[in-house]
């Protein structure tokens, strides 16, 4: 994105492992970071964005959001995909 608008960030408690997965894209429309977080035999992968409210909701937002799914469908762990992505589904024409 050209425009920081502050970032996201994983953060862990001792004892959970953190390691960061490249996807090897950056998506135009939001912020990106993604984990592998490991607690005892736990394992899962997630993926933190942010896209801001403040820009309109363009068809590149949804490419990012496919490309992003199709990276991450094929881990063998659970995935979350959590953030604020502001949109407003209520607002948006059907």
């Amino acid at each position: 994105m050209s425009i920081n608008h502050g970032g996201v960030t994983i953060l862990s408690v001792p004892g959970v492992r953190l390691s960061v997965i490249s996807l090897g894209y950056d998506p135009a429309s939001f912020e990106l970071v993604c984990a592998r977080i490991a607690v005892g035999s736990f394992t899962s992968v997630i993926a933190v964005i942010y896209r801001p409210g403040s820009e309109s909701i363009t068809s590149t937002f949804f490419d990012d959001l496919s490309e992003l799914l199709n990276q991450v469908v094929g881990y063998r762990n659970p995935v979350y995909i959590v953030g604020d992505i502001n949109v407003r589904f209520d607002l948006q024409p059907c």
